[in-house]
């Protein structure tokens, strides 16, 4: 009786599977039963997420997008600058947003490594490095 046991648990088992796999609605679907009020849609802007790690001191040269930037800073201590305005600590957990066509850099403080959420979407306009002084905030 032990042996029949088991092979109900396992048959029972896997048609459960089967159920789950075959009712969940597939990935990129959004379900209804998920929100109040509709469903939302997916626009069509191309997004592209990355984990960048930058070492002490090390940054990105001056750069823009073509639609707009989101960084926030996981781990460590970084920083960035819009071109022409003061450089700004980046706080773990706190999202900066840079607009289309705005001229900026990102990268590590100068003595700790930082570990950067990144989300961009455009074609990233790249330019030169960026100067030790403007790094500093000089």
């Amino acid at each position: 009786m032990k042996t029949h046991g088991r092979i109900a648990l396992a048959v029972t088992s896997g048609l459960l599977c089967l159920l789950v796999v075959t009712a969940a609605p597939s990935m990129g679907q959004l379900s209804q039963a998920n929100f109040v009020g509709g469903a939302p849609t997916r626009g069509d802007v191309d997004v592209r997420p990355s984990r960048l790690t930058f070492q002490p001191g090390a940054r990105s040269n001056w750069h823009s997008h073509g639609n707009f930037q989101i960084i926030m800073a996981e781990s460590g201590s970084g920083r960035t600058q819009r071109r022409g305005e003061a450089v700004v600590a980046l706080e773990i957990g706190v999202p900066i947003y840079t607009p289309a066509g705005v001229v900026h850099w990102h990268g590590a403080a100068a003595d700790e490594r930082l570990v950067q959420l990144t989300f961009s979407s455009g074609q990233t306009n790249w330019e030169g490095p960026v100067s030790d002084n403007d790094y500093l905030g000089r």
